[in-house]
Order: C-alpha cells, then sequence, then structure tokens
C-alpha cells in the first residue's frame, strides 16, 4: 500500500511541476498571481513583446526593433515589422518635440535616455500617427508604465485630450508632478508646457 501512495506523490509532484512550467513558460503565472504589476496599476500585458531601443530622438520618441528572440517576436513583428522603426509613446506630449516648444527640450530628452533600458516591453496596441511613427505603450524592467513614469517627473504632459487607456493612472502622475512642481511645471511658464 505504502508504494503506491509514494507513486502517487510522485506523480503528483511531477504533474505540478510540469503545470507550474507550462504556466511560467506561457506568461500565464503573472496573470494568474497578479505579477507583472506595475505599482501605477498600468499592468503591462502579460503577452508584450521586446524591443530593442536603439536611439532616443526626444523625450517621446525613440528608434528601435523587435527582438527577433524575444517572448511573443511574432505578435511584435505583426505590429511593427522587422526593421529599425521610429516609435513614439503614446498618450503624451514631450517639450522639444516641436520647434515651438523648446523649455525643458533637453532635459526631457535626458530623462528618456535614463529611463529607457536596452530593452523594452511593448503591447501590441501599436497604430501609426500621420507622420508614420509607431504609436506605443511601453513598460521598463520595473514593470512601470514609461509614459506613467516620465509624467510623474514632468519630462512630459498628457496630450489633450488624455487618452482613455490608463487615464486615471497618468493624470494622477501628472498631478503629483504639478503639485511638486517637478520638470516642465518648475521650469517654464504655463504658456511654454506643452498640450
Amino acid at each position: 500500500m505504502e508504494a503506491i501512495s509514494g507513486k502517487r506523490s510522485i506523480l503528483l509532484m511531477v504533474v505540478v511541476v510540469v503545470l507550474g512550467g507550462v504556466l511560467w513558460a506561457t506568461g500565464l503565472t503573472d496573470k494568474l498571481t497578479g505579477g507583472g504589476r506595475s505599482a501605477s496599476g498600468a499592468d503591462k500585458p502579460y503577452d508584450a513583446f521586446e524591443v530593442v531601443v536603439t536611439s532616443e530622438r526626444d523625450g517621446q520618441t525613440f528608434e528601435g526593433r523587435v527582438e527577433p528572440a524575444g517572448r511573443y517576436a511574432d505578435k511584435g513583428e505583426a505590429a511593427i515589422g522587422t526593421d529599425e522603426e521610429l516609435l513614439r509613446l503614446d498618450g503624451v506630449v514631450a517639450p522639444g518635440a516641436s520647434a515651438r516648444l523648446e523649455c525643458y527640450g533637453e532635459e526631457s530628452k535626458k530623462a528618456l535616455e535614463d529611463l529607457l533600458p536596452r530593452t523594452v516591453d511593448v503591447d501590441d496596441a501599436v497604430r501609426q500617427d500621420r507622420d508614420g511613427r509607431f504609436l506605443v505603450w511601453a513598460w521598463g524592467p520595473d514593470d512601470e508604465l514609461v509614459q506613467v513614469t516620465l509624467l510623474e517627473q514632468g519630462s512630459v504632459v498628457l496630450r489633450d485630450p488624455a487618452p482613455a487607456r490608463f487615464r486615471d493612472e497618468m493624470q494622477a502622475a501628472q498631478q503629483r508632478a504639478q503639485d511638486a512642481e517637478a520638470g516642465v511645471w518648475g521650469a517654464c511658464d504655463a504658456g511654454d508646457v506643452p498640450s
């Protein structure tokens, strides 16, 4: 009887280990356990794909390409292709991105350079703007939405009108920056703050 019970225990352990491996490999553990949740509430999708950041253009725009060996690379290739592309953070406006809005432009670009790691995670809700840039939602290595972090630093401001996606988190982050007079909110005249 003990031999049968021991075999059942071993079989059960094998099943648990295999099932755990499958859940981890597919990214479902984050979804089931709440892992991958950011402090801001702007949760990274479990099936976000990796983008290699190659350079920053300004405080809201960077060049990058899908990491071909990364998780969900097929989704990334379907969303933006395999070439290096110009990517713009959706929902925000950076100073210096326009010739008429120069106040805090260099600082905004530096903030993005400092924040973006070698790779970021992007979800497949990608669209193109009229200039052909891909508008993306990006998460850094700490699973924080890059846009929320930049808003909280005062390095960018919310696009007007504010996007529906992550609106509450983004508005709260911008309000914290305004209250603290961080970034553009302390450095620029009200007329020089982009909108």
